[in-house]
Formats: C-alpha cells, sequence, structure tokens
C-alpha cells in the first residue's frame, strides 16, 4: 500500500509541475516578453525621471528687457524687411558655486547678452523662424551661449541660467 500512495503523490507533484510550467510559459508568450518598444519606452521614461527639474525657490528670473524687443532676420531680398518680435526672459539658478551674486552676474552681462542674441537672429532668415522646432531650439542655443559668456571668468564652468523663455515670439 505504501508504494502506491508515493506513487500517487508523485504524480500529482509531476501534474502540479506541468501546469505551473505550462501557465508561466503562457505568460511569457503572450504578456511578459517586452519588444523593443517597450525598452524604449522604459529607457526614456528613466531618463525624463532622471532629469532634476529646480524647485521654484532655487530660481529667479531677470526680463532680457523691460519692453517688447524687435530683431532683424536676415533676409536675402533687399525690398523686402524681416522682423522677429521677442520678449525674452532668462531663468537663472538663485546659488551657483563660485559665484557670490548670480543676479548682478548677470546684469554686468546683460549688453553681451543682448548682442548675442541680436546677432542669434540676424542669423537666421523668415522661414527659419517659421520651422516647427525653431523656438525650442533658440532656447537650447541661447541657454547654452549665455552660459558660456557669464562663465568666461570663472575657473570651473557651471550652469548659471537654467533656460530661456520666450513670452513674445511673433515674426513678419
Amino acid at each position: 500500500m505504501g508504494g502506491k500512495t508515493f506513487t500517487f503523490i508523485l504524480t500529482g507533484v509531476v501534474i502540479f509541475l506541468t501546469l505551473a510550467i505550462s501557465l508561466l510559459a503562457g505568460y511569457l508568450f503572450f504578456v511578459g516578453v517586452p519588444t523593443a518598444a517597450d525598452k524604449a519606452t522604459i529607457i526614456e521614461t528613466k531618463k525624463v525621471d532622471d532629469v532634476k527639474i529646480p524647485s521654484d525657490s532655487e530660481l529667479s528670473v531677470e526680463p532680457l528687457s523691460k519692453e517688447k524687443t524687435y530683431y532683424n532676420l536676415r533676409n536675402d531680398d533687399p525690398e523686402k524687411i524681416s522682423v522677429i518680435e521677442l520678449q525674452m526672459e532668462i531663468i537663472y539658478y538663485n546659488k551657483v558655486k563660485g559665484i557670490a551674486k548670480v543676479s548682478e552676474k548677470i546684469g554686468f552681462y546683460k549688453s553681451q547678452i543682448n548682442e548675442l542674441v541680436s546677432t542669434y537672429f540676424e542669423n537666421m532668415t523668415i522661414e527659419d523662424v517659421k520651422a516647427q522646432n525653431a523656438k525650442e531650439n533658440a532656447k537650447k542655443e541661447l541657454t547654452k551661449s549665455i552660459n558660456e559668456i557669464l562663465n568666461v571668468n570663472e575657473p570651473e564652468k557651471v550652469e548659471i541660467v537654467y533656460t530661456v523663455v520666450f513670452g513674445k515670439w511673433f515674426y513678419q
């Protein structure tokens, strides 16, 4: 009698393990294997989550000018005049390692920053400004260039400007 009980128990364990393996294989086949698109989404999500966004108390805003400003755009047709009207603000970090008064530093270099912005748009055509990603590209490039200007006399290059914001972006 002991042999039959052992055989039934062993058969039950084998049946149970077979069902468990079948269910796991079915799960992996239908649900569990991530596709390349799923993996890319996971990687993108991690990149976005890894970016530290500063709090409002860590940032300050400095308008580039008190009024809206007009900049000439490059034009190959001498009979046409193309301009862009901007209202631009610089959003910068309040505290930066190695810089005692960030707002004073930005104020000191404001004329060079204005010249940089003017030159930047003088090299763009109306078609460049109309492009879908023109505003985003201008924000990135101007932020990088302004940081370079502000770091010219610094022994250690640090990010001072967080971003620039265009309150008004009107061209014709």
